[in-house]
């Protein structure tokens, strides 16, 4: 989960995207799936099953997840930090207000994840994008936010 409604913010002004799988590369590196703006996720299931060839794509330096991983903790609290040694990264973002699409894309990426990983070490994380209590916002600031 993020680690605080700040960390929640930055990445959310970047387009968050809920459910959404991003990649990185074996450096890092953030590596877009989407060829056109209009691409939605239901592209992929297509990059994953080519993930192989993801170092072979453009990368964005400036979206590194080994840096980024600092706005990420576990439910109690814990930071994150992404192992390095894979090939690929995939961070796949879910809430429970997604609802249904939940079930029907994220696990099913990650089986495709899980098959890929046959032939190459691709490491995935999940990370809730609900609000979260641990946060302790105001009610004024839930109010704003229209969540309260």
């Amino acid at each position: 989960m993020f680690k605080d409604f700040n960390a929640y913010a930055i990445t959310a002004k970047n387009g968050l995207k809920i459910p959404e799988a991003m990649f990185f590369n074996t450096k890092g590196n953030f590596v877009n799936y989407q060829k056109t703006p209009q691409d939605c996720n239901a592209k992929v299931w297509d990059f994953i099953a080519d993930i192989k060839n993801i170092g072979n794509l453009p990368e964005d330096k400036e979206v590194n997840i080994f840096e980024k991983s600092g706005l990420f903790t576990t439910p109690d609290g814990i930071a994150i930090k992404v192992e390095q040694g894979y090939d690929a990264y995939v961070l796949i973002n879910w809430a429970v207000y997604a609802g249904k699409l939940n079930d029907e894309k994220v696990f099913e990426w990650i089986g495709l994840i899980n098959e890929a990983n046959k032939e190459f070490k691709v490491k995935y994380y999940l990370l809730n994008c609900d609000f979260q209590e641990s946060w302790n916002l105001t009610e004024k600031q839930k109010k704003d936010l229209g969540i309260g």
